[in-house]
């Protein structure tokens, strides 16, 4: 008999169970984080959640498993999103503890934490997840041996906080520091309570005050109190932790009344703003009776695990394999975060979501407790929006209707804003936006010496226009890729009517009619002697004719007839010759004094897309992106997707390799991003990462889908993502030749096309 043969295949087989990253991994499983000790601390915080609810859990070398918990909308009463508290959960004997074989797994397919201990014979299993379908988090465990259970909450608000004027300046002006002469008895915040319950520990924090009134008096908008009512006020947030078989033993804690084999400890939470706490109890043990017990909640979960995967996927290889590996668990780890915070009633902070933890493992000068995030509680657009491109191409519609609703229902602050400091109609978004929709207070200015209202302090976002025309630009892409007529005419265009309002009647005009849109900025970059900035005449360049291209009847008449008027009136797109090359410029006239970063003459082919690599005027595009001064990987910089909208592979490869890269080294989990310019775990980072790699598999112009646009050849990738009008694209690249041929689903009246290089795809008309 001939050995050999056999004992090549055996050693090949324990190379790729050593080294499972030669197996080329494709399924979401193989990219699991999995840890075989215990975390020191924080540090080694794992996310979860469902996306209104979330967690941070470790396990600490005691073998005592903690966690954070946070919601979407626990906003205190200075605006500040806080967590919802800390839970310490004991077991004894402990399976944990050091001696035990351990294990913990982010489960990614069946959407849970499971951590499992065992010693000899003995095995403990603890299964952690969030109900998809209510705000209550589950911790089920089986055990082979009985174990006693201790469940405590460890609550750090214990007395009202006054916020000092570091932390203040930590959360770059977002609280109200000692400054001027408000009222600052109404920008405390106040310490948790608990309540008295003899099955459970409840404990909660609510709004007895609000800092909207004297954002309002700050800011001389009294008018808007009728308009608009304070989100703050009475806002109550808490949890209920319970089980069955638990006792309670303190206000603070509950244990099993015996040693037992199976247990669920279910914590079930609540924001509402009520009359009265015991509105508030009432509204909590309603969530409660109407959730489902852990098994069932558990079958659910892992069932919308699964829909969420099956929908959209792209895994990568590349000849290095390490390369593609940590490409693909990037991807999947950072929708995973983005699906665990994304469905709220709030949209996505991009300084940390819901999954910060104690400062001082980001940054060891700041000493804070779980509840900082560097920039605070508000909303940068420009920042928020790169959470949501990505959600487009991934057909994750349902998490981009916080957004829209946030801004939405903010139009009253935006029309206030428009009418009694711009003098125009319509409305303007802030680019820095307070729970309120109306600037944050320290870019407005806390001293107002010598500052008549209106007048903005911060240089920054003064001037800052364009991110009303992105809203409107993202929303008409939510369209396209839904179809949904309904959003059209309850949210689209009465959004869009208000912005082109504001840009029609704020701005003058030439001599022969064309907008002239000044006073003005590009981003945060160029402040001066400004005129036709790039970025707001790529956005009306890319909304108007959109907006009339809507189904017949979406739309009144006079406000189709304005925006008629108004596409015949636009400025072109400003260019320059530099270095014998035409590129484009950030404005038609500005000042060259850079202020920030940013790249503005770019906004036409990212997020405007009116140049791409199939345009006319791609080779503008390309040289200016070449030109560019400005150049990263890193945070809110968008070089990736405009490298990969060129047709500009190798750059696009680069960009994404980088952005794999940026996991802080103080943190256990991979996809902790940054903190880069803002907070850790840095989110637009990620939107960005997600983006990049989308626009280098498949891009959608006109009425043709293309493939592989900035794909390296010499890669490999199977993807399945979603495109305009309602289409899937599917397909699967190896070794330089399409293994399966790819195909479009739906999308009538769309073309499937090959990029440039690329063997030709079957084309569906």
């Amino acid at each position: 008999m001939n050995i050999r043969p056999i004992v090549f295949y055996l050693f090949l087989l324990t190379l790729i169970l050593t080294f499972p990253c030669l197996s080329q991994a494709q399924t979401i499983g193989d990219y699991d984080v999995v840890w075989r000790s215990p975390s020191s601390d924080a540090s080694g915080a794992m996310p979860l959640g469902n996306g209104e609810l979330g967690i941070n859990l470790w396990v600490e070398p005691s073998g005592d498993l903690l966690f954070y918990l946070s919601r979407t909308d626990s906003w205190s009463e200075t605006g500040r999103l806080l967590k919802l508290g800390k839970v310490r959960v004991s077991l004894s004997p402990n399976p944990f503890a050091a001696g035990c074989a351990f294990t913990q797994r982010l489960n990614l397919q069946q959407g849970t934490i499971e951590i499992t201990g065992e010693q000899g014979k003995e095995r403990t299993k603890l299964t952690v997840f969030a109900d998809p379908g209510a705000p209550v988090l589950h911790l089920l465990c089986t055990s082979s041996r009985p174990v006693n259970v201790t469940a405590t909450s460890e609550p750090w608000r214990t007395a009202p906080y006054d916020i000092p004027k570091e932390d203040s300046l930590l959360g770059i002006n977002s609280a109200w520091p000692r400054t001027g002469t408000y009222d600052y008895t109404q920008a405390v915040e106040s310490a948790d309570q608990t309540l008295s319950d003899p099955d459970a520990v409840v404990w909660y924090h609510r709004n007895e005050h609000s800092t909207y009134p004297l954002t309002l008096d700050l800011m001389e908008l009294h008018s808007l109190a009728s308009r608009f009512d304070d989100p703050l006020l009475h806002r109550t947030f808490g949890v209920r932790m319970s089980g069955a078989g638990f006792v309670k033993r303190s206000p603070l804690e509950i244990a099993t009344a015996w040693p037992v084999k199976h247990f669920d400890l279910r914590l079930v939470t609540c924001t509402a703003q009520t009359p009265d706490i015991a509105t508030w109890e009432q509204q909590l043990r309603a969530t409660e009776r109407s959730a489902a017990n852990g098994r069932k909640a558990l079958a659910a979960n892992r069932q919308w695990w699964k829909n969420f995967w099956d929908k959209s996927f792209i895994f990568v290889e590349t000849p290095d394999i390490d390369t593609g590996f940590r490409i693909t668990q990037s991807y999947l780890l950072q929708s995973w975060m983005s699906a665990c915070g994304g469905r709220g009633a709030y949209p996505i902070k991009f300084n940390g979501g819901i999954f910060t933890v104690d400062p001082v493992f980001t940054d060891t000068k700041i000493r804070a407790n779980a509840d900082h995030r560097n920039w605070g509680g508000d909303y940068w657009w420009q920042n928020t929006r790169l959470m949501y491109y990505p959600m487009l191409a991934s057909s994750d519609f349902e998490m981009m209707l916080p957004l829209f609703r946030f801004y939405q229902d903010r139009l009253a602050s935006f029309r206030t804003i428009a009418n009694e400091y711009m003098d125009a109609e319509g409305a303007v978004i802030p680019e820095t936006s307070s729970i309120f929709g109306l600037y944050r207070p320290g870019d407005y200015g806390w001293d107002r010496t010598g500052r008549q209202k209106g007048d903005i302090r911060n240089m920054y976002v003064r001037h800052a226009w364009n991110g009303s025309l992105e809203l409107v630009s993202m929303m008409l892409d939510y369209y396209d890729y839904t179809g949904d007529t309904a959003f059209v005419r309850t949210r689209l265009v009465p959004v869009a009517t208000e912005v082109l309002r504001y840009f029609d009647t704020k701005f003058p005009k030439d001599a022969d009619g064309t907008i002239r849109i000044t006073p003005t900025q590009a981003l945060e970059t160029y402040w001066y002697d400004m005129v036709n900035d790039l970025p707001c005449v790529a956005g009306l360049h890319a909304v108007l004719p959109r907006l009339l291209a809507l189904p017949h009847g979406t739309a009144a008449l006079p406000e189709q007839a304005r925006w008629n008027r108004m596409q015949r009136q636009l400025p072109p797109m400003p260019v320059e010759i530099r270095d014998g090359q035409k590129r484009f410029a950030p404005a038609e006239q500005y000042d060259p004094k850079k202020n920030n970063t940013e790249v503005p003459e770019l906004y036409g082919v990212f997020p405007f897309d009116l140049c791409n690599f199939t345009t006319p005027d791609a080779q503008i595009g390309i040289d200016t992106y070449n030109a560019r001064t400005e150049r990263g990987f890193y945070g809110w910089r968008q070089d990736g997707q405009m490298a990969a909208l060129l047709g500009l592979t190798e750059q696009a490869a680069e960009c994404l390799a980088h952005k794999t890269e940026n996991s802080h080294p103080n943190h256990r989990f991979p996809a902790y991003w940054g903190p880069n310019f803002d907070w850790t775990p840095d989110q637009n980072h990620g939107g960005n990462l997600l983006t990049t790699l989308q626009t280098m598999v498949l891009q959608s112009h006109g009425n043709s889908v293309y493939l592989l646009p900035a794909f390296p050849k010499r890669w490999n990738v199977r993807f399945r993502l979603h495109t305009r009008g309602r289409g899937i694209a599917e397909g699967s690249y190896r070794n330089g030749k399409w293994e399966t041929e790819p195909a479009l689903k739906g999308a009538s009246g769309y073309t499937l096309k090959s990029a440039p290089g690329f063997e030709r795809a079957r084309e569906i008309e």
